[in-house]
């Protein structure tokens, strides 16, 4: 049954371990392990801080995508297309780590590429990158992207980019 476990240990080297199970094989469960690194105590053992990045894609500047929503890009020439994109980890207390980005389910386009990615975006930071594709045909494209990342409650963050080929 779904639940969560904790176990701390207000003692010695300050560790914390906490399981969110969602199910009963622990498909889909969240595991934070702290021991010491990228964490602080307030000394009274109750206000652990935790680094954490936070992933925030934008198109434009700031103008946030959230997870699982969809970019329409509008009309674009038949051919290769760039869009720009921002990778923000303003919000972020940790770095961002980026270990790969996908294209999939692509209709009326092709050969996507992602360049000028970061690996890695510092706490605080944000850096502009872009997606390149080629529209197929005149008429409505569309495919899903996925970045891989570290951020800890949208990894792998999701959206799916639409427009229309003229």
């Amino acid at each position: 049954s779904a639940g969560t476990q904790w176990n701390l240990d207000p003692q010695g080297t300050r560790t914390l371990s906490y399981l969110d199970v969602k199910d009963s094989k622990n498909t889909n469960a969240t595991d934070i392990n702290v021991v010491g690194a990228n964490c602080t105590d307030s000394g009274n053992n109750s206000n652990w801080i935790f680094l954490t990045p936070e992933i925030d894609l934008q198109r434009p500047e700031d103008t946030s995508l959230a997870d699982g929503s969809t970019d329409n890009v509008g009309n674009q020439e038949v051919g290769e297309v760039e869009i720009d994109y921002m990778l923000d980890n303003k919000a972020g207390s940790a770095d961002l780590v980026i270990t790969e980005i996908t294209a999939t389910n692509m209709v009326n386009c092709s050969n996507f590429a992602s360049w000028d990615t970061p690996s890695s975006v510092p706490a605080g930071e944000a850096y502009d990158f872009y997606f390149e594709f080629e529209v197929g045909g005149s008429g409505p494209f569309s495919f899903d992207v996925a970045i891989a990342n570290n951020d800890p409650d949208e990894n792998p963050y999701n959206m799916t980019v639409t427009g229309t080929g003229v």
